[in-house]
C-alpha cells in the first residue's frame, strides 16, 4: 500500500449534517477498498485566496490514510462530482507504508503536540503570575 494525503475544501454553509456524509463518504471508498486512515482533521471554515465557485471561505478537511492507487481514484472521482465540494489534492506521500509504524509515529507526534501547548500554557500562566506579583509589589509602594 501506499501513503496518501488528501485535502478537499467544502462549501461553507453546509449542514453539519451534509458535511459528515461528504468526509463519510471518501473515508468510505478507502476503507471499502482495503485502505487504512492514518489520520482526520478538520482544519474549520478558512477564508479561500481567491473565489471558488462565488465562494470565499471553504470548509477545509484534511485526511492522511494508506491505500492501494484504485482507493485514490474512487476518493478524487466522488469528490468530484460532488458540487459541495470546492476543490480537492491528493499528494502521495510514500510509495511503501507499514501502517502500524504510521500510525506509531503519528500518535507520538501528537503526544508531543500535546506536551508543548501544555509547556506554552504553563510559561504563559507563569509569565501571568509574575506580572501580578510585580503590579502587587508596585502597588505595595505606592500605599508607603
Amino acid at each position: 500500500m501506499r501513503r496518501y494525503e488528501t485535502t478537499f475544501v467544502i462549501h461553507p454553509d453546509l449542514s453539519e449534517e451534509d458535511h459528515q456524509k461528504i468526509v463519510q463518504k471518501a473515508l468510505g471508498a478507502i476503507t471499502q477498498s482495503g485502505g487504512e486512515i492514518l489520520q482526520l482533521q478538520d482544519w474549520g471554515v478558512k477564508k479561500l485566496a481567491y473565489k471558488i465557485k462565488k465562494q470565499t471561505r471553504g470548509h477545509y478537511i484534511f485526511v492522511d490514510y494508506a491505500a492501494k492507487p484504485e482507493a485514490v481514484r474512487e476518493v478524487e472521482r466522488l469528490l468530484r462530482i460532488d458540487d459541495n465540494v470546492l476543490r480537492f489534492l491528493t499528494v502521495l506521500v510514500d510509495d511503501e507504508v507499514d501502517v502500524e509504524e504510521a500510525k506509531m509515529q503519528l500518535s507520538q507526534a501528537s503526544r508531543r503536540e500535546v506536551e508543548e501547548e501544555e509547556a506554552r500554557a504553563l510559561e504563559t500562566e507563569g509569565a501571568h503570575e509574575v506580572e501580578v506579583d510585580e503590579e502587587e509589589g508596585e502597588k505595595e509602594e505606592s500605599e508607603q
